[in-house]
């Protein structure tokens, strides 16, 4: 009789295998997450790119930008400029159902214009999933938009180096208020390309907003509008006061800034407001901007101040010195 001489693995070869595996996947893994990240962030940028194309044909059919939010007196409700661009974002279909005339019918169910989900108009690094919410007025909250459902984006408009509250904000950038009840000012107009005197490579058009932000969502609802921070985004608004919170961002926060714990529980707004006023991500280090040449970049959150402050103003004459 013959014995067979093969063996097995013993039980410390095994572990030796079991451990190489391991480490292996473990080298693998961030190289794996890092392709998707640079894939998110690729997506991302070409969204941005097709928001500078829209814009570019919007300056040739009107001579001027949209306005960031037309404000008009009694109840102080407008369209933002994201309604403006559908017809330049193949979203013709949806820019025909807008109701200009009687803006609250935009919003009155989950098939209204307002709602509608375009792709375009979210970044796959955002952390908000529901993508379409539905508003309801809070009680003692002024310049609400109309009642009803509104999807959410993951941009902004630039609005300058100030864009909440509005009658504190600074008029300096390109997409903010206008109409006979704009602010901070009154019968403020749209930019015409002119007036960005500082140049177009120069000057940011639009970005990145980051919808998701735990401690934001502590704050005591009174105190946040009633909105979490992914409601705080949504592109359809037409409300007054509120609605530079939705559709702009601006240079007076760093990017990525998030609440601090200090605000967990607030019974202030000032908590809502520092966080409605930066640039975001879900990016890690920064986040896409849009210039007004049409160009897209990655910009670092360790940007100086005054840099980022620089880029948001279209005629103030700073230099930009990175």
């Amino acid at each position: 009789m013959k014995f067979s001489t093969r063996r097995g693995f013993t039980l410390v070869e095994l572990l030796v295998v079991i451990a190489i595996i391991g480490t292996l996947v473990a080298l693998l893994l961030p190289a794996v997450q890092a392709a998707r990240e640079a894939a998110r962030r690729s997506q991302c940028s070409n969204n941005l790119k097709q928001f500078g194309l829209a814009f570019q044909n919007h300056l040739s059919d009107e001579e001027s930008y949209p306005s960031g939010l037309t404000q008009d007196y009694g109840p102080y409700r407008g369209v933002s400029f994201f309604v403006s661009l559908l017809p330049h974002m193949e979203q013709q279909a949806i820019y025909d159902l807008w109701d200009f005339a009687n803006l609250a019918e935009n919003s009155l169910t989950p098939q209204s214009p307002a709602a509608a989900v375009i792709g375009a108009f979210y970044c796959p690094s955002d952390g908000a999933e529901e993508r379409v919410i539905e508003f309801k007025s809070i009680p003692g909250n002024s310049g609400l938009a109309y009642v009803g459902f509104y999807s959410n984006t993951s941009y902004a408009g630039n609005h300058g180096t100030r864009n909440y509250y509005p009658t504190a904000a600074k008029a300096d950038g390109i997409l903010f208020t206008t109409g006979p009840a704009s602010a901070p000012d009154r019968d403020q107009e749209p930019v015409k390309l002119s007036q960005v005197v500082d140049g177009t490579s120069n000057t940011i058009l639009m970005g990145e907003r980051y919808n998701f932000d735990p401690i934001f969502d502590t704050i005591r609802a009174n105190y946040r509008s009633g909105l979490l921070i992914r409601q705080w985004s949504l592109w359809g608004w037409s409300g007054g006061f509120k609605g530079t919170g939705h559709i702009t961002r601006s240079s007076f926060q760093p990017i990525n800034y998030q609440v601090p714990s200090s605000c967990q529980g607030s019974s202030s707004y000032f908590c809502q407001d520092i966080r409605l006023m930066g640039w975001g991500s879900g990016h890690p280090g920064g986040a896409m901007l849009s210039f007004a040449d049409g160009s897209t970049r990655f910009i670092d959150e360790s940007i100086a101040t005054i840099t980022l402050a620089a880029l948001s103003t279209r005629d103030e004459g700073e230099v930009v010195s990175e």
